[in-house]
């Protein structure tokens, strides 16, 4: 009975942290929670436990569960860093991409392009997920995929994503960004590959928190 419950409670909040119900860095109370699902709070600590495996939730030892991995400061600082990341990877994915994955990639694009003709924020915005995911994990590295899934945090994220692209002409700046790294990608340019990367993610980042640019360590 413990797993079951477990199992609905960590899916319950998973669909409301990613549907943006309840706030980034909004406090996951285990009593209350357990009250709410007529449970103990056992099923609702595994829960939560899952939930941080997952990079929706962070526990903060003495403190409690939050919603979201990181702090919104700590996430700003952090995605800094995934930048980098990111775009080392595409450069890796450049040279050793196979023709099944361009084709997969052409295909997320094309339905890119679809999500935005209709004014689909949140298609587009799972497409762009899945973009940057082929990026990543072609890269043939295993040591820095993890890397970068260890700075992601998909509560942040997926605000970010469907914050952004409510504006129509920033989906479609998304878009031709995607063209680009994706012709790179097929030409076997690492340098343009991983160059483009890095200026895709400074101006997503910086537009989401508002911040100024870094210096751009790529040029």
């Amino acid at each position: 009975m413990v797993i079951v419950a477990k199992d609905r409670i960590f899916e319950t909040l998973k669909s409301r942290i990613l549907a943006g119900e309840l706030a980034s860095d909004a406090p996951l109370k285990e009593r209350e929670l357990a009250v709410e699902f007529g449970v103990s709070r056992t099923p609702v600590r595994e829960a939560l436990r899952q939930l941080v495996s997952e990079k929706l939730v962070r526990i903060v030892p003495n403190v409690g569960a939050f919603v979201g991995s990181f702090s919104w400061k700590d996430a700003a600082e952090i995605f800094t860093i995934r930048k980098v990341l990111e775009a080392y990877a595409a450069q890796l994915t450049a040279v050793r991409v196979k023709p099944a994955q361009l084709a997969q990639l052409e295909r997320l694009l094309r339905s890119a392009e679809a999500a935005v003709r209709r004014g689909d924020v949140a298609g587009y915005a799972e497409c762009d997920e899945k973009f940057h995911a082929g990026l990543n994990e072609n890269c043939g590295n295993l040591h820095l995929v993890e890397m970068i899934r260890n700075v992601n945090d998909k509560t942040k994220l997926s605000r970010m994503r469907l914050s952004l692209f409510q504006n129509r002409e920033s989906a479609r700046q998304s878009l031709e960004e995607h063209r680009a790294i994706l012709t790179a990608l097929q030409a076997g340019d690492a340098a343009a590959c991983g160059r483009l990367v890095w200026r895709h993610g400074q101006r997503f980042y910086a537009q989401v928190f508002r911040a100024d640019q870094p210096p751009a360590l790529i040029d």
